[in-house]
């Protein structure tokens, strides 16, 4: 049997149960547009994506030793920053894991019909980044609220949009 060997995305010989904040990036499958569409520059959530946002939130609830900062589900992704509020057991991958394992499991139950095959909702591993002072995390926060604005520049996004129409929508802001 041929056992697939995957590169591991985490910073070697980092303790990720330490107290930090982390900027996370989870993607859908196949980053496909399932969580809802940008409309107006603004994320307007599906049926969905809501319940990634009320798992994301009630997460914190269970949880003590996490605390929950700006976060945004997108239409084929979910950005937040997680602090881990004091070292403990559990790592930064546990947390995400649970929340990747809760969010498949209610789809599944859910949202997809009773004769469909089981779906994937995301995409293997997930991005971190440790964040390292106040001024990245700042940065951060600006990024993820202006994450529906940006939206028309990704280029994981199938509309795509120019520079130009960007410029555009920014100077209808600023009149």
């Amino acid at each position: 049997m041929f056992i697939e060997s995957r590169k591991s995305l985490r910073l070697k010989e980092f303790d990720y149960s330490s107290h930090r904040a982390y900027f996370i990036t989870i993607c859908a499958y196949e980053k496909k547009d399932v969580f809802g569409s940008v409309v107006d520059f603004r994320m307007k959530l599906n049926d969905l994506g809501q319940m990634i946002s009320d798992i994301w939130q009630n997460m914190f609830i269970i949880n003590v030793s996490i605390k929950k900062d700006q976060y945004i589900v997108m239409p084929n992704h979910f950005h937040a920053i997680l602090l881990i509020v004091e070292d403990n057991v559990d790592t930064l991958g546990n947390y995400i894991g649970r929340f990747k394992s809760f969010t498949t499991h209610k789809y599944n139950t859910q949202f997809r019909s009773n004769n469909a095959a089981r779906k994937i909702l995301w995409q293997r591993n997930y991005y971190d980044h440790i964040i390292r002072n106040d001024i990245s995390l700042d940065k951060i926060r600006a990024y993820i609220l202006n994450n529906p604005a940006r939206w028309y520049l990704d280029k994981e996004n199938p509309g795509r949009k120019g520079e130009d129409d960007f410029e555009i929508w920014l100077e209808s802001f600023s009149k």
